[in-house]
């Protein structure tokens, strides 16, 4: 088990050393069996009518450990059935497949009961509510770095969720506000003659993945990072995509993978210089982007406390962190992807320019 744990915490691993290099599917029970459980992270989690944090959260792997997620799809949803998943992650309790679809959007008559949830309405009030806990007691600081609170990732419900790219650090004892504006790319019919290096985009039958079913820069860039450490190093880190006969690379082969991350991190980097992607992953044509605005603020912590029903005592050791997120805007803002000159506009600018001489 401390072999396990050491993949995930850099001190240890930096630390102590051990001579098994690959890890097999067991690396996924210690995880599962030492995780912070929803109990001891959440206090409160209100969502519409739903109150159940269990319910509301799903856990999943991500390359910062396990983490909990809201409204992602599930695995059958995101990733193909070669793809090793643990028993209990990427699991959601709502069947999506006959009322969602991630180009076409919801059924015109599914109603409120959806999954992926739905925001019918913009506003503070009708977002989702979350106290998060943070208990020194079972904290180690051998492996939080320099960070005293939480993580936060917004993102599509069909991308892997990767935290150290892109994510929200909250603070301990503050409430924090996050107000979300979605974008949505869309590209005309009128690109579809075009070759992707002409468009630079992808259509969704045009950028297929090994692993995932859902084309995203983000899930492409991931494949080819993989794809990477395992031709350098014969194995994978524990949270990319793998089958099951795939190792997980372990204590003695982790600076092995970060320096195939690292050489991956220049490989791209030239390939860019010299005008061409390594990974060929380009923008997908049609995509769903978030962006946040963040506010933070002190709480009363005597109210906190009396609603929570603890006492001074109780709550000894434990810190909060308030999170509500929701939509400022009933309405996506969508921008449409389209050529700027056709070979109808290169006639009548010809024609213009003759008409003018004549």
């Amino acid at each position: 088990m401390f072999h396990h744990l050491s993949v995930v915490c850099d001190d240890i691993h930096n630390t102590y050393k051990f001579e098994n290099k690959t890890l097999d599917n067991g690396f996924f029970e210690t995880i599962h069996e030492t995780k912070i459980k929803p109990a001891d992270m959440f206090s409160l989690c209100i969502y519409q009518s739903e109150n159940n944090c269990e319910e509301l959260f799903t856990p999943v792997i991500t390359d910062t450990g396990l983490c909990y997620s809201f409204n992602i799809l599930g695995r059958e949803d995101i990733s193909y059935d070669h793809v090793y998943n643990y028993a209990q992650y990427y699991r959601v309790p709502h069947k999506i497949a006959k009322h969602f679809n991630w180009r076409s959007g919801y059924e015109e008559k599914i109603g409120v009961d959806a999954y992926p949830r739905r925001a019918i309405m913009a506003g503070y009030d009708h977002g989702l509510v979350v106290y998060l806990k943070f208990n020194e007691q079972i904290k180690n600081p051998t492996c939080t770095d320099f960070l005293r609170g939480f993580q936060v990732l917004i993102h599509s419900p069909w991308e892997a969720p990767l935290l150290q790219k892109h994510s929200i650090v909250l603070t301990t004892n503050k409430t924090a506000v996050v107000g979300v504006e979605a974008e949505l790319v869309q590209t005309s019919v009128d690109l579809i003659k075009y070759k992707p290096n002409k468009r630079k985009c992808y259509l969704y039958y045009e950028g297929s993945l090994k692993h995932f079913k859902i084309y995203t820069q983000s899930n492409c860039v991931l494949e080819c990072r993989t794809d990477h450490v395992l031709k350098q190093c014969g194995c994978v880190e524990y949270f990319m995509p793998r089958n099951n006969t795939t190792a997980i690379c372990g204590n003695s082969l982790l600076e092995c993978a970060l320096n195939a991350e690292n050489d991956f991190i220049e490989v791209q980097k030239e390939s860019k210089i010299k005008g061409y992607d390594y990974c060929d992953c380009k923008p997908a044509c049609s995509s769903l982007k978030f962006s946040a605005e963040i506010s933070q603020a002190n709480y009363d912590e005597e109210k906190l406390l009396r609603r929570q029903g603890l006492t001074d005592m109780e709550a000894k050791g434990t810190a909060w962190t308030l999170l509500h997120i929701y939509f400022k805007e009933e309405y996506v803002t969508a921008l449409d992807r389209n050529e700027l000159h056709g070979i109808s506009d290169l006639i009548s600018n010809f024609g213009g320019v003759l008409g003018l001489f004549t």
